[in-house]
Formats: structure tokens, sequence, C-alpha cells
């Protein structure tokens, strides 16, 4: 089903991600690690900054979710644009609602700690690391002709040297159009057929 040779960090081939979704998708997995692993791969963020996310950070009239600075690892607060993809994987994780603030909440309640999401790969046989799927994201935007500073934006890549002294946008709205695209390719459809 995935291919034995592993891509760089850990990661699946980006062909590979929508059936490793998929797969985790139909587990026995607990739904919050499942909807983490999808809100993971849809936002090609980190997964400490997926498992602690809280309702308060999402606006869904803007379809914008906003990560803390305290929990980037770059220490600046991070506008994900939420495609429609994200948006049905939010939809699902109101069932899960239990009064924390946490999306994706741990079985007993709590905020799911690393090895549990992890291991949902590692039991279905997914040669990749969660994280792996970040990269997975930037091979799928360099092949398909995504800007590079548009595409090390989405990762939150902070710009350095000289250019990053005076570089002040986070193309956001840019950045919707890639992700939202991102989401189409996962899910099987062609770019640009998601409204």
């Amino acid at each position: 089903m995935f291919s034995i040779r592993i891509a760089g960090a850990g990661a699946l081939p980006h062909a590979e991600v929508g059936a490793a979704l998929e797969a985790v998708r139909e587990s026995d997995a607990w739904l919050g690690i499942r909807l983490c692993l999808e809100f993971v791969a849809l936002t090609a963020t980190r997964s400490g900054e997926a498992r602690r996310a809280r309702w308060p950070e999402i606006d869904r009239d803007r379809a914008t979710w906003t990560v803390p600075a305290e929990r980037m690892k770059g220490g600046r607060e991070h506008r994900v644009p939420l495609s429609t993809g994200v948006l049905a994987v939010l939809e699902r994780a109101q069932e899960l609602e239990n009064g924390s603030g946490l999306i994706f909440p741990s079985f007993k309640g709590l905020e799911p700690r690393s090895p549990q999401v992890a291991g949902v790969f590692r039991d279905l046989g997914i040669p990749s690391t969660v994280h792996g799927l970040r990269s997975s994201f930037r091979d799928w935007a360099a092949e398909t002709g995504v800007d590079r500073t548009v595409a090390e934006a989405a990762l939150a890549h902070k710009v350095g040297g000289v250019e990053g002294v005076y570089f002040r946008s986070d193309l956001f709205e840019r950045r919707r159009r890639v992700m939202q695209d991102w989401s189409a390719y996962l899910s099987g459809r062609r770019a640009g057929t998601e409204t």
C-alpha cells in the first residue's frame, strides 16, 4: 500500500498522504487522535500545535486558526488559513467537546500526547512520522510550482538574513489558495474544484 522507501524527514511521498489519511479515518483509533492527524496533514502544522489547539483560536467566519506565539517554535503568532477539508474536520471534532476547550481531546479528555498520535501511523504500518507530513506538503508545494516564499510561510518558517528584516507579510491570502489546493489534492480532487 505504501512505499517502502521513506522520503526525507520520515515523510511519505506526497502522493501517498491521501491514502494514509484514509487508512487513519478507517482505523479504530480514538476519534480525537484520528481527527488530529488529519488536521496536522491538512494544515501542515507541527503535531504539538495541533494537539494543543483550542476552540477559541478558531475563527470560522474568517476560516482562520490563530496559533498563539507561546505555542509556536519560532515564538511568534501564526495564522493558518482553513481549507474546506479542515473545516470538515473541525465540524466532526465538535462531537468531542468536553468543556476543556481542546479541539482534539484524548480518550481521557486531556491533551493527546505525541506518542498517542504517532502510534496510529506505526500501528497502521504507515512509514512516516507525523512531523514528516510537513515534508510531504513541502515536496508537493515545490513540485506543483508553489512559490518558495509562500510554501515556507505556510510552514511558519522564518525568513532569514537581510530579507527577513524587511519582509513583513505573512502572504495569508496566497497561502489560503495553496492550502485549499493541498486539501483538494489529499481528497483526490483536482486543485481548484473545492469551493
